[in-house]
């Protein structure tokens, strides 16, 4: 803070004049100025002084608690946890993670159920040189109509299609051959070929994993690292949260419940989460104008899982915070 107060002005009013009250012993000029003459100068200058001063107030704030995100993982919150030790100060980070990029993850997989291909082996490779992706191939009216689906496209049909709305399609599409019954009876065929290969043959129920649903356990979300001598006790931990510690002595625990954690030696605490998934189908935005509804997009769903099929799973919520204090500790050596 830097103060410029009337009191130091006067004091420096009075030191400039100072030298002046007196006259030079050895000079030959009368240049005294006594009391009066001073008071006076002071009074006649001291309002200018004070009106033409600047007050400045500097305010510094400094916080000694320091949290650095190493997010090396983007599936997991990276924590150094430095800062000033048995500070008062209550520390914290947030975390945020994907529960569909887990499940995704440890599936191996990049995109949702739906948009897998439904094949003629149950897997992604070509059996030999030919395509297994090639479900289903038809000859009607001069044309070869050759049938692809993914999981979507495939549950659709087969639940909503019937042998009536094939006629129609082939007809719209391909045209008539002059006889009825040639569309008629493809149409049967094909509708009869997606429902004896929907729970049998190449199983597209199977492949798609429809309905299906899975326990994965617990995935790490976030780990606090600390150094020897560091000791962290969690005052709020996100809903559902677990904590594991791991350190470089081999002292290992898992579901932590004490409130003092680690100080002996380097430490990870883990923070883990339940996660398990279903497939549910939600509403895309692709309309079928033969049966006039959007065709269903299956997805994994992570949020709970409903008490009719397996137990309720509750996962941590996507975006959640981690309130902690750090504390400094010595190691007690018991055999002293």
């Amino acid at each position: 803070m830097r103060i410029i107060a009337p009191m130091m002005i006067l004091i420096m009013m009075t030191s400039t004049l100072a030298g002046c009250t007196g006259g030079d012993p050895d000079g030959g000029g009368n240049d005294e100025i006594d009391m009066d003459i001073l008071n006076q100068l002071i009074d006649d200058n001291l309002q200018d002084f004070i009106n033409n001063t600047t007050i400045t107030v500097n305010n510094h704030y400094h916080n000694n608690s320091t949290i650095t995100n190493d997010n090396t993982d983007n599936s997991v919150s990276n924590i150094n946890a430095s800062g000033s030790l048995n500070s008062p100060t209550m520390q914290m980070f947030t975390v945020n993670w994907n529960r569909t990029e887990h499940v995704m993850n440890y599936l191996n997989t990049n995109i949702q159920p739906g948009e897998k291909m439904v094949t003629l082996t149950g897997t992604s490779n070509n059996s030999g040189s030919g395509d297994n992706t090639l479900l289903f191939s038809y000859a009607y009216n001069g044309y070869v109509i050759e049938f692809r689906f993914n999981c979507n496209e495939y549950k659709h049909y087969q639940q909503y299609w019937n042998d009536e709305l094939w006629e129609d399609w082939l007809i719209d599409n391909y045209g008539s051959t002059g006889d009825w019954r040639d569309a008629s009876n493809l149409g049967r065929d094909i509708e009869n070929d997606f429902d004896s290969n929907y729970n049998n043959g190449f199983n597209a129920y199977q492949q798609c994993g429809f309905g299906m649903e899975e326990d994965l356990g617990t995935v790490v979300v976030y780990e606090i690292h600390l150094a020897q001598g560091e000791a962290i006790s969690i005052l709020d931990n996100g809903q559902y949260i677990t904590n594991n510690v791991y350190c470089d002595d081999g002292y290992n625990v898992e579901g932590v419940t004490t409130n003092f954690i680690a100080g002996q030696s380097n430490c990870t605490v883990s923070g883990l989460s339940p996660l398990g998934y279903q497939i549910w189908a939600a509403e895309s935005n692709d309309f079928d104008p033969y049966t006039q509804r959007n065709i269903s997009s299956m997805e994994y769903h992570t949020d709970y899982f409903s008490p009719n099929w397996m137990n309720n799973i509750y996962s941590a919520p996507e975006e959640f915070a981690v309130y902690f204090n750090l504390h400094e500790v010595v190691v007690y050596d018991l055999e002293e």
